[in-house]
């Protein structure tokens, strides 16, 4: 069994990645394994959320994504469980975690030097994945969810009464992602509060084909995180 963890910044990105590990894996047998990370660095609290497993003959791969309950914590959760990862089988991990409000992009090859310098002697393999500028940004670039999520949030719409261009504009930019989708999805009423269940009905709007033919060439940072894993097919 090849075994593959995920630690994250939040609930979005969590949900985001069970998403895209259903879409690659969704014809294999595998097994996912969700959770929550919280309390104090040296008294970290550690709770199932879910335990889920495709496949009628056992799991041939097997993921841990887990909420490290902020960004700051993502990389310093796997530092100080690499070990017990390594113990336990995994071969690979990766830390998933935002670009913005911390840092800028100028600033984004100095930060992924110092992630490196900080990793290096852990006890697997580490990957830093950071969404320039969050996560958001890659829903953003996924244009076609929008008219799917509501009919009336067609290209022409949004650019008319938001001014922005989901098919042309770069949004990779230090500017908060997260407010240009909640200024989007509000034409239909939508409230972007990142509960469960919005970020949920986001998810079944995505296009897959275009997250892997258009997003993936749009965003580095995504790119890495979706051949990371369709990388992880044996």
């Amino acid at each position: 069994m090849k075994k593959l963890a995920l630690f994250v910044e939040g609930q979005t990105e969590l949900i985001f990645c069970e998403y895209l590990i259903q879409v690659l894996f969704g014809e294999l047998n595998y097994a996912i394994q969700t959770q929550r990370a919280s309390g104090r660095k040296k008294a970290r609290q550690i709770t199932t959320i879910t335990a889920k497993e495709n496949g009628n003959n056992g799991a041939d791969y097997y993921f841990l994504i887990r909420d490290c309950g902020n960004d700051r914590s993502v990389i310093s959760d796997l530092r100080d469980d690499s070990n017990s990862l390594f113990v336990q089988g995994y071969e690979l991990a990766l830390g998933i975690r935002d670009l913005f409000p911390d840092f800028s992009v100028d600033d984004l090859e100095r930060f992924e030097k110092g992630l490196q310098q900080t990793l290096e002697n852990c006890s697997i393999p580490i990957t830093p994945i950071i969404a320039v500028v969050e996560t958001e940004t890659w829903f953003l670039f996924e244009y076609k969810h929008f008219k799917k999520l509501d009919p009336k949030l067609t290209p022409t719409q949004i650019r008319s009464e938001r001014g922005i261009d989901v098919k042309k504009d770069n949004f990779e930019v230090d500017e908060c992602s997260a407010s240009k989708l909640a200024s989007i999805y509000s034409l239909a009423g939508i409230d972007y509060d990142k509960s469960e269940k919005v970020v949920l009905r986001i998810m079944n709007s995505m296009s897959a084909e275009n997250l892997a033919n258009y997003v993936s060439k749009r965003s580095s940072s995504f790119n890495s995180l979706y051949m990371t894993l369709k990388g992880f097919i044996a």
